[in-house]
């Protein structure tokens, strides 16, 4: 019998071996995605942000240079010409951010969705596997119970023979009273064996998915924020730039 356990134990303990190795190399993988999806996204983060900051630049300096002239000139329709020129002017950079961001939008939606079937299709081969793995641990499993209990049956004859070479322990005897009793211990423990292996695929398994759906949904939290945060920047910076344009009217008259 303890020939049989060992090599059950062997055989289970190579089984789980090989799927902590799968599994880290699974984990990895995630990572490097992670790593690529987020290196993705901040180069177009920072794409958008060099040609945004180059039309604001581009369209402080020519307002500048307009209020510059405009302190030279008193001439209340050379100043109101000139106030509305830059006032659309305006709403070309307003178009052309908003027109930037939508973009940037998009892009990073299409970017998300792809990394997000990544994700699923890693997790589920992951899934997969893992299921392989433990259901290699259920018929291991099996085979050391139907082992296990012809074993001890082999036992209780020999028990109720008085026909063992050795003495038992006292506690293990009290488990060869009858058939009913050894055959529901070894159906227990084997019943007990089962329930820790389902509970530890369904963790497994488990936590691989809610870490997906987590990552997952921040990724899309963080868009949503990202996104009205800007635009509410680009309308903050325009307002701006009105409210100085419209008080330098009102000095005018």
């Amino acid at each position: 019998m303890i020939e049989a356990y060992e090599l059950y134990k062997s055989k289970f303990c190579k089984i789980c071996e090989e799927l902590v190795t799968f599994g880290l190399k699974e984990a990895q993988n995630r990572e490097r995605e992670k790593t690529m999806f987020q290196s993705a996204v901040n180069k177009a983060k920072e794409a958008d942000k060099v040609r945004g900051v180059a039309v604001i630049n581009e369209f402080l300096s020519y307002k500048k240079k307009v209020l510059t002239e405009l302190g030279q000139v008193s001439d209340a329709r050379v100043i109101d010409a000139k106030i509305s020129e830059l006032q659309e002017e305006l709403n070309t950079v307003w178009d052309t951010l908003m027109g930037y961001e939508l973009q940037l939008a998009e892009q990073l939606e299409e970017v998300n969705k792809d990394f997000e079937r990544t994700m699923s299709d890693l997790s589920g081969t992951f899934t997969e596997t893992v299921q392989n793995y433990f259901t290699q641990c259920r018929e291991l499993e099996l085979m050391h119970h139907d082992k296990l209990t012809e074993t001890a049956l082999l036992i209780m004859e020999k028990v109720v023979k008085n026909e063992l070479e050795e003495e038992l322990p006292e506690d293990l005897r009290l488990l060869f009273v009858d058939k009913d009793t050894i055959t529901n211990a070894v159906n227990t423990s084997h019943d007990l064996h089962n329930q820790r292996i389902d509970n530890k695929e369904d963790d497994i398994v488990t936590r691989v998915g809610n870490s997906k759906e987590s990552y997952n949904a921040r990724i899309s939290e963080g868009e949503v924020q990202r996104n009205r945060h800007r635009v509410a920047e680009i309308n903050h910076f325009l307002e701006n730039i009105r409210d100085e344009l419209e008080q330098y009217e009102n000095l005018d008259r």
